[in-house]
């Protein structure tokens, strides 16, 4: 709320902008657009009110250049999301028990429980498919699943479960041969002929 200055969690009479664009968005597009079209005394003038100073070589720099210049001088290098999830996430093998506790209504003291628990290589293959994506001509879903034990290969034949999967009523299932493994590596799809527990 621009007039009491204070966070407030309904928009004031007449609307307002949400905090996210107040405080992050416009002073992303305010360093933007200032790398785009303005002089060179003004960039370094805005630039000092974050308390950054570059070096005169880099003004001379193209638009994108020196907007990956800026904006790693203000808000760092980005490792730190990357830091952050090496910190704070649990790797696989110590998360998966607390994933298989919250997602699977089996019983908990069951083989299949215990070896999806550990991580188990050897054990029976158990998958969580977390989204399905639809292929670019829409004839078919790609499956984005952790593979909570086991090991899935291409070729594999594998049952699907549905949500409405009951063991007394299995009518919400199917059996599908594995055609495709990829692992994702950041932006990029890397192929792959099987995939261990802990993969994505």
């Amino acid at each position: 709320n621009d007039s009491t200055r204070k966070f407030t969690k309904k928009p004031p009479p007449g609307g307002g902008e949400r905090s996210f664009v107040t405080f992050v968005l416009e002073p992303l597009y305010k360093i933007y657009s200032l790398c785009i079209g303005e002089h060179q005394k003004t960039i370094e003038h805005a630039l000092a009110e974050f308390g950054v100073y570059l070096k005169p070589s880099d003004y001379s720099l193209d638009v994108k250049p020196l907007t990956k210049v800026a904006c790693k001088a203000i808000f760092g290098t980005s490792t730190g999301l990357v830091d952050m999830m090496v910190n704070h996430l649990p790797s696989a093998k110590k998360g998966s028990a607390a994933k298989v506790e919250h997602n699977y209504t089996g019983p908990q003291d069951s083989q299949l429980c215990k070896a999806m628990k550990q991580c188990t290589v050897n054990g029976p293959l158990c998958m969580n498919v977390i989204k399905l994506y639809p292929t670019a001509d829409c004839s078919k879903f790609d499956a984005f699943a952790r593979v909570l034990s086991g090991v899935i290969k291409v070729g594999d034949r594998v049952r699907v479960l549905g949500e409405g999967y009951h063991p007394a009523d299995e009518e919400d299932s199917a059996v599908h041969t594995v055609t495709n493994l990829w692992i994702f590596q950041a932006r990029y799809r890397i192929q792959v002929t099987s995939a261990r527990p802990g993969s994505l």
